[in-house]
């Protein structure tokens, strides 16, 4: 192709062309801006995810503590009122008292507590524990109850025994109660002492 053509077809393309050079280089400054604006706002977006994912974390952690304490408090408050005067009895299935239920509600919302199962996973299992040690500890003192109030006490009023009356010999007691109550009654007050 000879020289001269070719810069007639450029002339005549600059000439004719509907972009002007600076109307494409405001176009490249346009492109670049959306582009810097789009990350600075993929930053910001990014940084508030994380101080939100931190926040609730924290919060989630504060929720499980205050979930453990009440559940510490209630079990060691039941020992210190109602199992500790009989630990170590040999009439204690017998004569420990029926004391308040322990609150069956308490437990730990898994959803709070996700985010330890990468940071750490062996904190996350001893929480999981404590909270299947109250529900055992809740079970235990509500069968106590159960046992105490709706089989041994009714076996006992049904012989003639109530409360005030000169205490009745254990091997007595233990007969009118019959072997099954009685077993069930020392294994729920060993459990539970």
């Amino acid at each position: 192709m000879d020289k001269k053509i070719v810069t007639e077809m450029v002339d005549w393309a600059v000439a004719h062309s509907p972009m002007s050079l600076h109307t494409f280089e405001s176009g490249i400054a346009t492109l670049l801006a959306t582009l810097a604006g789009g990350l600075l706002t993929f930053g910001f977006v990014l940084l508030k995810a994380r101080r939100d994912r931190k926040e609730s974390e924290i919060a989630g952690g504060t929720r499980a503590l205050f979930t453990l304490m009440e559940m510490w408090n209630a079990t060691k408050q039941h020992q210190k009122e109602i199992v500790d005067p009989y630990r170590n009895r040999n009439d204690a299935w017998l004569n420990l008292h029926v004391g308040p239920p322990l609150n069956p509600m308490l437990a730990f919302d898994l959803k709070d507590l996700t985010f330890l199962m990468e940071k750490s996973p062996k904190v996350l299992m001893d929480v999981l524990l404590e909270g299947n040690r109250y529900r055992l500890a809740v079970y235990l003192v509500d069968e106590h109850r159960r046992l105490a109030t709706e089989v041994v006490w009714p076996k006992l009023e049904a012989a003639g025994m109530r409360p005030g009356d000169p205490p009745s010999p254990e091997d007595e007691i233990q007969k009118i109660i019959g072997p099954a109550a009685l077993k069930q009654m020392q294994v729920v007050t060993a459990a539970v002492s």
